[in-house]
């Protein structure tokens, strides 16, 4: 889920690390916040993330390793 900012926030997800940290490490993705303004997070758990990361890349992953 995406951050909800205030419009006078801007910001940019970018990857940190490899597949192996993003998925076990929970550390692969970072968010650059920038402005004055509020910002409001909703988090999951960590299986629920999982299991919707893997449906996106999952497919990738296993057409891969054939």
């Amino acid at each position: 889920m995406l951050p909800r900012l205030s419009e006078t926030c801007s910001y940019k997800v970018t990857k940190f690390g490899g597949l192996k940290e993003t998925i076990l490490g929970g550390e692969g993705l970072v968010t650059e916040i920038t402005g004055p303004g509020d910002v409001h997070i909703q988090t999951k758990n960590m299986k629920e993330f999982v299991d919707w990361l893997w449906i996106l890349i999952g497919p990738r992953v296993q057409s891969k390793a054939r």
